[in-house]
């Protein structure tokens, strides 16, 4: 089965990013005969860090963004600063050191630096920007919706254990979701995967890449993704118990965590679930077959009241 992405795709992915490739798509990891189309430099950058790290493919044009940086006058980095109601408590040092002071708006203090202010083009303030949230405030929103959390808060994108209010059922929003406007329980939303349902855990691929999901209704779900060209269904488990999916879904997504980047898809590779995907290599559906599928066997319908899963959310 093959491993790297063919070579239009790889090129769609390098074009999009500054690049136009000369040569056919070596693989991820090898080092890519390419043209520059800003300053029209031969360049050879690699595949990998460009689609998944952002990386700019040209040195030439790193090396000259970088010597034309010049020193911001000390006068119009207090003025850049006011601007992003930001008032600066010590005198201007450089763009890229944290730069003390207090917000205007909600009176916190902080420590932003000049570049990242002006590269952001947002507050200067963590916490007018919504990239800090105060943890009492944060619980309050989170009672707000019906939803108590189990843990301390810790930061505004990562899942936040709790129980939900209304139906006593377990969950992890995040509270950047809840934030903007979002449901908080999965059970209690009208849409999204409900686990005091029955459930399914899917693994569907095409030549290059590789998804795993849950859904209740799976037929629309896999109907999605053979838009996308997933059209081959690896494996299809049905459970009683909706929760079972969920964990099967919880160790795919830390195997897929694991991985190293090159054997993660890009973003524009796939645009339905494309978080839950990796290419496609023997090594990954092994790991599907030794791992995931005796764990899925163990929790079919029949056998769901001895499965150990079950006691493990």
């Amino acid at each position: 089965m093959p491993k790297k992405l063919t070579h239009d795709k790889a090129s769609a992915v390098m074009r999009e990013n500054g690049a136009e490739p000369l040569e056919e798509y070596p693989g991820s990891a090898q080092k890519w005969h390419c043209k520059c189309l800003k300053c029209g430099a031969d360049i050879w950058p690699r595949f990998g860090p460009v689609s998944s790290k952002g990386a700019g493919p040209c040195k030439f044009c790193a090396v000259r963004k970088q010597t034309q940086k010049v020193r911001t006058p000390s006068d119009e980095a207090v003025a850049i600063m006011l601007e992003r109601d930001f008032q600066p408590s010590v005198p201007y040092q450089r763009i890229d050191k944290p730069w003390p002071g207090v917000c205007l708006r909600c009176g916190r203090h902080g420590s932003p630096s000049l570049g990242a202010v002006n590269h952001s083009k947002q507050n200067a303030c963590a916490y007018c920007a919504g990239k800090k949230v105060d943890s009492s405030i944060a619980v309050g929103k989170m009672l707000a919706v019906d939803f108590q959390p189990s843990v301390p808060f810790q930061t505004s994108d990562k899942p936040w254990p709790g129980v939900c209010l209304k139906c006593n059922m377990p969950g992890a929003p995040r509270y950047n979701a809840i934030h903007q406007g979002q449901g908080a329980c999965n059970n209690c939303n009208k849409r999204g995967y409900k686990r005091n349902k029955p459930g399914f855990f899917y693994v569907v691929a095409n030549d290059s890449l590789l998804k795993g999901g849950i859904a209740n209704a799976v037929t629309k779900r896999l109907s999605v993704h053979k838009r996308q060209g997933l059209t081959e269904v690896l494996h299809l488990w049905k459970f009683s118990d909706g929760s079972v999916p969920e964990y099967l879904e919880r160790l795919w997504k830390e195997y897929l965590d694991m991985l190293p980047d090159d054997d993660r898809p890009a973003k524009s590779a796939l645009q339905d679930g494309y978080t839950e995907a990796a290419c496609r290599t023997t090594a990954i559906e092994e790991w599907v077959e030794q791992v995931l599928k005796p764990l899925a066997d163990e929790c079919v319908d029949s056998r769901l009241g001895s499965c150990a899963l079950v006691g493990a959310q």
